[in-house]
């Protein structure tokens, strides 16, 4: 195989059957994107293997295994005090982080992050009541500790799985329009809960999920939860390489060791002790995968510029991950001719969709969407995107499949569905001539349409391999003339108009 044609090697993502007749994926070798590159996946060595999930896995059953051994097997620590004084650290740590992560969430508009947030919320109120309920210590021996701890693992599996479904899903994309309300209201309601249950012990036995045979079946499923939610954090990271991903993959199956070892050790043995520190880990890994994501490098100066700038665009882009980032740097180094061209296109869509009285909310997901609208190109071979001559039948077929291919991308990362419909659909026109699916008219949302318009003019303006840039005036007849079937006639007259009040044409 080439090494020059990165686009035969993109065969992980299965088959996309949502485009036109035969404009399908048969995928059938895995790919990882790294350092602006697409490369080939090596057979996993051991090292690979020691850093992935299963490593974290076999360190954390293997120690527990030590700890059951001859030696270990007599060391029982009964001390309610210091395990109130664990939970506590434990609750404290999760209670921080995880409204830090359900704000940017909402801010980023990732379905991932904000349904973590809601696992570490469940984590934080239930490993806390599981705390104070400490026999011993505020209260005598109760059946609330041990449902509590249950619970609280069990929430945590439930939302970290939910963070791996997609964001455009109809379920999902439901509870994303009610983002603030349902983080809020989850929370009150496991306070108001927890605290019943602390002053009125008996409520507990409505939830006998310490006991056999439910404590097997209830363990057994977010165990079986969390292995699918790391397995997808984990393919996603092989994908992209986002911090985040590989952080969140390591946490899902330590939370799923920790509850299978609350399970079966023995109360206050030193083996039982285990898993509280295993949860501590995975709270303060998720912070370090948040901070290596959104605030390193370039992206912590680009931070503090949205901060304070009262440029829209700028404080918009400060809550793009660097990651997106590198993206959108690679498929413009993958396309000599598009330098810039996303970042324009990104700060056009904001000023026309500004001029017509768009949301906060609709620039954000504007900006989003249209800095990555052609991470697809990262498919597409440099000869056909540089090729000088009119394209054949079969390179524009190829050219075309790049808005489906940046769909499965962003999907997989956990953009919500205004942002996939943007990268999905910037190509489709209003006469259903477009592509990849062919839409018409009002079925293509307003944001999407506004995009489309934008990424046209500023094609037109830019430097191609087979042909030179036009001018601000020539791109602007030639936008006019595609609008009376392909576009929107208001967005491109107002479009005309910015351009007019800026001294361009």
């Amino acid at each position: 195989m080439n090494i020059g044609e990165p686009s035969a090697w993109l065969k992980s993502m299965g088959t996309i059957n949502r485009a036109k007749p035969g404009l399908e994926y048969n995928y059938s070798q895995a790919f990882l994107f790294n350092q602006h590159r697409v490369v080939m996946m090596r057979i996993p060595r051991i090292k690979d293997l020691v850093r992935s999930p299963l490593g974290s896995l076999a360190a954390a059953l293997g120690l527990f295994g030590i700890l059951l051994l001859p030696g270990f097997a007599t060391q029982v620590h009964q001390l309610p005090r210091e395990h109130f004084y664990v939970v506590s650290l434990v609750s404290i740590i999760a209670a921080v982080i995880s409204y830090a992560i359900g704000i940017s969430g909402i801010r980023l508009r990732n379905t991932q992050v904000l349904f973590v947030s809601l696992g570490f919320i469940s984590l934080t109120v239930m490993f806390s009541l599981h705390g104070l309920s400490t026999p011993g210590f505020l209260l005598e021996f109760n059946r609330v500790v041990s449902v509590a701890v249950q619970m609280a693992f069990s929430l945590t599996g439930i939302f970290l799985f939910l963070s791996t479904i997609p964001g455009d899903n109809p379920v999902i994309a439901s509870l994303n329009r009610h983002s603030r309300t349902l983080l809020i209201g989850w929370t009150l309601f496991l306070l108001i809960g927890a605290t019943l249950i602390f002053f009125n012990n008996s409520l507990i036995d409505w939830l006998p999920i310490d006991s056999a045979p439910l404590i097997w079946i209830v363990t057994t499923t977010t165990f079986l939860l969390v292995t699918i939610a790391s397995i997808r954090y984990w393919r996603a990271y092989r994908l992209a390489g986002f911090p985040l991903q590989s952080g969140l993959a390591h946490v899902c199956i330590l939370i799923g060791v920790s509850q299978f070892i609350a399970t079966v050790g023995d109360l206050w043995h030193i083996s039982w002790w285990l898993y509280h520190f295993i949860l501590l880990l995975a709270v303060l890994m998720t912070v370090v995968s948040l901070v290596r994501q959104y605030s390193f490098g370039e992206s912590f100066s680009l931070a503090m510029q949205g901060l304070f700038s009262q440029n829209v665009f700028e404080r918009l882009e400060a809550g793009i991950s660097p990651k997106v980032q590198a993206l959108i740097t690679a498929a413009e180094a993958h396309d000599a001719y598009t330098g810039g061209h996303a970042r324009r296109v990104s700060q056009y869509a904001v000023r026309l969709a500004e001029s017509i009285g768009c949301t906060p909310e609709e620039l954000h997901v504007l900006v989003q969407g249209s800095l990555v609208h052609d991470i697809g190109k990262l498919s597409i071979t440099d000869t056909i995107l540089n090729k000088p001559g009119k394209l054949t039948e079969q390179e524009r077929f190829e050219i075309e499949k790049h808005p489906v291919f940046g769909y499965e991308i962003c999907q997989k990362l956990g953009f919500m569905d205004p942002e996939l419909e943007i990268v999905r659909w910037h190509h489709e026109r209003l006469n259903g001539r477009g592509y990849p699916d062919q839409i018409d008219g009002d079925m293509i949302p307003l944001l999407v349409r506004i995009v489309s318009v934008v990424d046209i003019y500023d094609a037109l303006c830019s430097e191609r391999s087979y042909r030179p840039a036009m001018s601000p005036e020539v791109a602007v007849r030639h936008l006019r003339t595609y609008s009376i079937f392909f576009l929107d006639e208001t967005l491109v007259e107002r479009w005309v108009e910015i351009l007019k009040q800026d001294g361009l044409i």
